[in-house]
């Protein structure tokens, strides 16, 4: 996921700030771990076997698809607010973009100024968006692991034919 920090980011990030990014293999493991033991706890509810004798695993495969999804959704979600809040942070310590920006001035308070407070407000987000990419990486490996292709989003096909397109622009050319 390009929007999420890499390995290498949040270990400067986590160094600097000081805040917890959790543990990578801790987080893998839980992705792959709720694939997984799903797999187990509903193999025998939502794989069934047709009258020739073939199990036809087509349930279990959307509904863990719709599992990865969620994980998937939730940490592209992350990662876009995170990219945004490092974008906002940069934009406010870059001179050009920020004519009032006084890296000097010490806040209202004494303390942070708005670049101070922005900078670490994205920094914040970092290790939300990293443990969440890496849990839905974790999700995408036991899914490909137990069903044998990698994950895909479910795109509904609304495609018309050429017929129903050519009796469409027939229709809109006359009424």
């Amino acid at each position: 996921m390009p929007l999420a920090p890499n390995d290498d980011k949040i270990a400067a990030i986590v160094q600097h700030f000081g805040f917890e990014a959790g543990d990578y293999d801790e987080l893998m493991g839980a992705g792959l771990s709720m694939i997984r033991d799903q797999y187990t706890l509903l193999e025998d509810v939502l794989v069934v076997t047709d009258f020739r004798g073939e199990r036809n695993f087509k349930a279990m495969e959307m509904h863990l698809g719709r599992i990865v999804d969620g994980l998937i959704r939730s940490a592209y979600g992350a990662a876009n607010f995170y990219e945004n809040k490092r974008q906002i942070a940069r934009d406010e310590q870059n001179s050009f973009s920020n004519e009032s920006r006084d890296e000097d001035r010490q806040g209202i308070d004494g303390g942070e100024n708005r670049v101070d407070r922005a900078v670490r407000f994205a920094a914040q987000q970092a290790p939300k968006a990293y443990a969440l990419a890496v849990m839905a990486q974790g999700a995408c490996d036991a899914y490909r692991e137990l069903i044998g292709e990698d994950w895909k989003p479910y795109v509904k096909d609304n495609a018309r034919s050429l017929t129903e397109n050519v009796r469409a622009a027939q229709w809109g050319a006359v009424l």
